[in-house]
């Protein structure tokens, strides 16, 4: 069986000072914070930054998909 490439992805404390310094890669990536689950940030190829929030609806199962709602966007 082949598996797909899974996206690269850290955890961090996400405060102004550790956001500043993610580095940009070659492929789009997300850091997620160490501290408030499900909050990210997501590190575009370009340099930009996307804040995230990702949940899973009430009520719903395991096998339903998580949720990913964009909160702002940094110019790269």
């Amino acid at each position: 069986m082949i598996r797909a490439a899974v996206p690269v992805q850290m955890r961090i404390r996400l405060i102004k000072s550790e956001t500043d310094r993610l580095p940009v890669r070659a492929k789009r990536y997300v850091a997620w914070d160490i501290s408030v689950a499900g909050f990210g940030v997501r590190v575009s190829s370009t340099g930009s930054k996307t804040c995230i929030f990702e949940y899973r609806p009430p009520g719903l199962l395991r096998g339903v998909n998580k949720r990913t709602h964009t909160i702002a966007v940094t110019a790269g």
